[in-house]
């Protein structure tokens, strides 16, 4: 080359030799077979990496839908579990309820047993009173029993209950055996006619005086006399 020296030419040479040394190096490594080879090397290790990369993400994958069937199935547990308790709530709620039901039963049924218990005894005492009234009149009645059977034609008979019937003869002329009663009833300390045949009015009004006035002898005369004015 024109300028320069031998020198440099010299060198220069050496340096486009090496460069094409170098070249054809690479062309041979490159093309070709040797080209096919590194491709075939390459793509297989790349066949390789995908498939990892594929399987990796297939494990993720399943891992994932794994985690999720058992938070699924967690879910359903404490549903379960919540479903569970909300009906043992409801149970023990209903035997709280189920007890003071019978709580309460029980109480009412002490309080009626209490009042039936009293009653009977206030029955008791009644009956015995009445008792008590009973037998007196009768030893009342006793005593003048021959004169009233003799002058009003009288019987008398205690027929239970608190109850003392009378009967009378001797009203109808016509028929002197013919009978006329009415039947006096002993209740709470105060008289009550309960019979009277045949029927005569104005009983209630004596028997009001009966219970004001505690003479027997007078009413059972008054009720006679009230018999004689229908004959």
């Amino acid at each position: 080359m024109p300028g320069l020296t031998a020198e440099a030419e010299a060198e220069l040479a050496q340096l486009s030799q090496n460069l094409h040394q170098v070249q054809d190096k690479f062309l041979q490594q490159w093309t070709g077979e040797s080209l096919q080879r590194f491709l075939k090397d390459n793509q297989h290790r790349q066949v390789v990496e995908i498939k990892k990369t594929k399987d990796g993400i297939e494990e993720i994958k399943q891992e994932i839908e794994s985690l999720k069937r058992k938070a699924e199935n967690d879910e359903l547990a404490v549903g379960e579990q919540r479903q569970k308790f909300q009906r043992l709530k409801q149970t023990i709620e209903n035997t709280d309820k189920e007890v003071e039901q019978l709580l309460f039963q029980k109480e009412e049924h002490v309080k009626t047993l209490e009042k039936g218990a009293t009653d009977l005894q206030e029955q008791k005492e009644l009956l015995e009173a009445q008792d008590r009234a009973t037998k007196r009149i009768l030893q009342e009645l006793n005593k003048a029993e021959g004169l009233y059977k003799d002058w009003l034609g009288l019987k008398f008979k205690n027929i239970g209950g608190g109850r003392l019937q009378f009967a009378f003869s001797r009203i109808d002329p016509n028929d002197h055996d013919r009978v006329f009663f009415f039947t006096l009833k002993i209740d709470d300390n105060k008289y009550q006619v309960t019979e009277h045949h045949p029927t005569i009015e104005g009983l209630e009004e004596m028997a009001e005086k009966l219970n004001a006035s505690n003479n027997l002898m007078e009413f059972v005369v008054g009720i006679r006399r009230k018999f004689k004015q229908l004959v």
